[in-house]
Parts: C-alpha cells; structure tokens; sequence
C-alpha cells in the first residue's frame, strides 16, 4: 500500500488477482526482462560505482516435503514415484533440496547475488536448490563488466580452478585465503583476509535488508521457476529501496524515473 500509495478506503486488487499477474509474468519470462530493465535504468543515472562486486549467497526456504526415505532416493536418480497423481505432484516441489549448515538443516533455494561494492545494489543473481555450491555459481554471475575489477568473496568460493578462471578473464581475486588439512593460514593470510572482510563485508547488509522485511526468507510456491520469481521480485525491491536511500542521502542527485 506505502509502495503505490494506496489508502484505507481504495480499492486493490485482491490476492488472486496479484498471483495470477504473477504467474503470467513467469509464463511469458517476463521477471528477468524487469529486473534487466529496470537495472540498466539504475545504470544510466549512474548509480553503479563499478568499482568491483561482492558474491555471497543466502538461503531461501521452501515448505519441507514429506517424502518417504524411497521416495528421495527415486527423486534423487531423476525418477517420480510411480503411485504419485497428477495431484499430488501439484504439490510436491521436486527442484528444491536439503543441505545442513552449523548443524541445522534447511530445505529449498539458495539466492546467489553479486553486488556493486560502493553503491551496494544487485547487479545480478542467480536461483538454485539450497544443495548447490556457491562456488559453483560464480561463473555464471560473471560478465565482462568484471573484467579489470576486485572481486570479493569469502572463503567458499575458493579453488585453484577458480583463481585460475579469474585470472583468465582479468578479474583481480579478492577471495578469501582458506585453511586446509595440515595447512592453517598464515598470519600473513589472516591479516590478508581481515583487510578483505572490510569490504566483503558490506554483502551482508544487502541480506540483513531482506531478513528485516520478512524475518526468515522463505518462498510459499512449488518449483524453481516461481522460487525465481519471488527472488527475482525480492532483489528488485531490495534495488528500488537501496536506490532511493542513495538519492535522499544525496549520494546521488538524480532521477531513476
């Protein structure tokens, strides 16, 4: 109601109406072209400092599916349980996975973002099951806006392919140093990382917006394309907030419209 300043006694549109403009935006693969959109606007009034980009991903819940243990194995090998119904596979989201993180288990989405390091908006993001790597996702974050920029990212998203891929495209690694068994940091590499997290760090307020507004990120809908959809809607918001903070704080002085 605030966003398009609607009051008490003006008609709105009622819950089906917005899920079903919804679901028409996903059948005819509009979110991506909004988000694009609505971005490059962003762009043009230079909002971006491209100074080089933050990745971090953050978990997005799904309601939990209460599959028998032969059920998850059939899933897993890519099969659907023969006694299942049309019906009941209406229900049943077969994209979303399980992971466990500081012995809690969560089951859904991941929402992998890359960020603009000064002005903090999204400048791209990708959707995947909870049980994806986030190193795994990097590279389909990257375009050639990277290149010759710092990029930033704790310690997950680092490998020697990675750095080597990094490198390869120009993009300077500001990944985090990470121990291995029999091979703790350096105190030179601790120090390396702490400089890091300095800026690496500002991602994380991106995601404590997003936990602000809906306590726990969790998505009510069955499948990765409507899991996408209100991700794809969620970090536009995020931008048109972040966006307006930018300008009242006379970070910028122009118009997004």
């Amino acid at each position: 109601m605030r966003f398009l300043g609607l009051g008490m006694n003006d008609q709105i549109p009622d819950q089906n109406t917005i899920r079903n403009f919804r679901e028409a935006l996903i059948v005819n693969g509009l979110l991506d072209t909004l988000f694009t959109a609505f971005n490059s606007r962003l762009e043009k009034a230079g909002m971006y400092t491209k100074k080089g980009s933050m990745v971090d991903a953050i978990f997005v819940t799904a309601p939990r599916q209460r599959n028998s243990r032969e059920e998850n194995e059939q899933l897993k090998e890519g099969d659907l349980p023969e006694d299942w119904s049309l019906n009941k596979m209406r229900h049943k989201d077969t994209d979303a996975d399980w992971t466990k993180k500081n012995n809690q288990l969560y089951f859904g989405y991941k929402n992998h973002v890359k960020v603009d390091i000064g002005s903090k908006l999204i400048t791209g993001f990708q959707t995947s099951s909870v049980s994806v790597h986030d190193s795994e996702i990097l590279p389909d974050l990257l375009n050639e806006d990277d290149c010759g920029k710092p990029l930033y990212a704790d310690s997950a998203y680092r490998s020697d392919k990675q750095e080597a891929a990094l490198k390869e495209l120009g993009i300077k690694s500001e990944i985090h140093e990470r121990a291995y068994r029999n091979t703790p940091l350096s105190q030179e590499q601790k120090l390396q990382n702490r400089e890091k997290s300095k800026v690496r760090a500002r991602v994380e307020h991106v995601f404590a917006w997003m936990h602000r507004q809906g306590h726990e990120l969790k998505v009510m809908a069955i499948g990765i394309d409507r899991a996408t959809a209100k991700i794809t809607l969620m970090n536009m918001v995020y931008n048109m907030t972040r966006a307006i903070h930018i300008i009242q704080s006379g970070m910028r002085s122009v118009s997004i419209l």
